[in-house]
């Protein structure tokens, strides 16, 4: 998978209203030359900025659909001496998300346009404002590109998450990921052919670098034969994200489950929920591309009338904290096996969490103060968060499910920058 954002840049000099001229087209190519370099010193060596088409005159459009191509990210707009709203929102109904460049009353009425009509269009006033836009950019082509496991015997929706999203032809048509199903039966004869000696070194780090372990040597080197047997799958189809019916008794039965390697994956930059939830997958994977960072996914709940909820699960990455984390090894529910996490995180810290509706058609964001973190409530660990608006929440609460993923640091504006990307709707508090 080619890892670069690629932009294709089109310079603009065709003028039809008014009657306005426009320079002759040598000058228009110098022009272009020296905005595509300065364009590719500012976005950086990690996007590929493909040679500039230079739009002229209308018969340039056959000759520009030629140069077009599905690996193409973005179209970078801009008018260098002129350039008529017609055609200007006909870039932007190519298929491709377009980037308008520079000061123009034109964008105002152009994008508005495009936006309507179901395109994909954005404005920065200069080079240096799309800068920070290379972060969507990157999160919306590793999306889009990816390829996701689905750890399952009994298909979706889970028996514990009905609303966690089961159209995988519309999330593949709406995201373009490609979904490919390994049941836990065949999960769990990979993991028995997983020999100890083949996690000793890992256990070893782990075990290590803990606070506090309250669980034995075999639960954890069994969760961590059941993380390499889950990786075997992920790399032989080439996957970036998974989710796992991890209710299912198979688990149960075995004195195994999967909580410890969706942490170890989460910490490794792969977006991966569980209970088969793929609506927490996706947000989390917009979370996680966005920010570079492991989510916490887990379930949500309205906690006092003082705008308090609680955040709970077994699942909490090892890595969520700037520097290095304090962490606990526990057991699954005080089962006697299993591996669950329990991490130390700050308090009156901000973090971003985000669920994806089951229609995949809108994304709720917001963000929330930590207050406290705890120990073996409910699930290994909680966190009780200060929402604003929390009536809004409780009636979202209802609308999009209980499962939230959650990342350190204030990323609103970049989900909702991405959602855009996906014609995806966005709700806040």
């Amino acid at each position: 998978m080619q890892d670069r954002v690629v932009l294709k840049p089109i310079f603009v000099s065709f003028e039809k209203s008014f009657s306005r001229g426009v320079p002759a087209r040598e000058k228009v190519m110098e022009a272009s030359i020296e905005r595509w370099e300065e364009l590719k010193r500012v976005v950086g060596e990690e996007v590929i900025v493909e040679k500039p088409f230079v739009f002229t005159s209308l018969s340039d459009f056959s000759k520009l659909y030629r140069e077009l191509h599905l690996d193409i990210d973005a179209l970078i707009i801009q008018r260098l001496f002129g350039g008529d709203h017609r055609r200007l929102v006909k870039f932007g109904l190519l298929g491709f998300p377009v980037i308008f460049i520079g000061s123009s009353v034109v964008y105002g009425d152009v994008i508005a346009y495009i936006n309507y009509y179901g395109g994909r269009a954005f404005y920065f006033k200069d080079y240096e404002g799309l800068r920070d836009f290379v972060d969507v950019l990157k999160a919306y082509r590793r999306i889009r590109k990816s390829v996701a496991i689905v750890f399952t015997s009994t298909g979706l929706p889970s028996y514990s998450t009905v609303g966690g999203g089961w159209d995988l032809e519309k999330a593949r048509r709406k995201f373009g990921i490609e979904f490919t199903f390994v049941s836990n039966e065949n999960l769990l004869n990979e993991f028995r052919t997983i020999d100890r000696r083949e996690v000793e070194e890992l256990f070893r780090k782990l075990v290590k670098h803990a606070d506090v372990v309250k669980v034995d040597d075999e639960n954890i080197v069994k969760a961590l034969r059941l993380y390499v047997a889950m990786k075997n799958f992920i790399e032989r189809v080439g996957a970036n994200m998974l989710t796992i019916t991890c209710a299912e008794e198979i688990f149960y039965k075995n004195n195994v489950t999967p909580c410890l390697p969706l942490v170890l994956f989460k910490d490794e930059g792969l977006p991966a929920s569980c209970e088969g939830d793929v609506s927490a997958l996706l947000a989390m994977s917009f979370l996680m591309y966005l920010s570079g960072k492991p989510a916490f996914m887990g379930n949500l709940w309205y906690l006092d009338e003082k705008g308090v909820f609680r955040l709970s699960h077994d699942v909490f990455p090892l890595k969520f904290c700037d520097g290095e984390c304090r962490y606990e090894l526990h057991d699954f529910h005080d089962k006697g096996y299993g591996v669950t996490t329990y991490v130390e995180v700050e308090k009156n810290s901000e973090i971003t969490l985000a669920r994806m509706h089951f229609d995949f058609n809108r994304i709720l964001v917001f963000k929330a103060t930590i207050l406290e973190s705890h120990q073996g409530i409910a699930c290994r660990q909680s966190l009780d968060i200060k929402v604003e608006n929390s009536t809004k929440l409780e009636k979202y609460l209802l609308e999009y499910g209980h499962h939230f993923s959650a990342i350190p640091g204030d990323y609103v504006n970049k989900v909702i920058q991405l959602a855009k990307m996906f014609n995806i709707s966005v709700e806040k508090l």
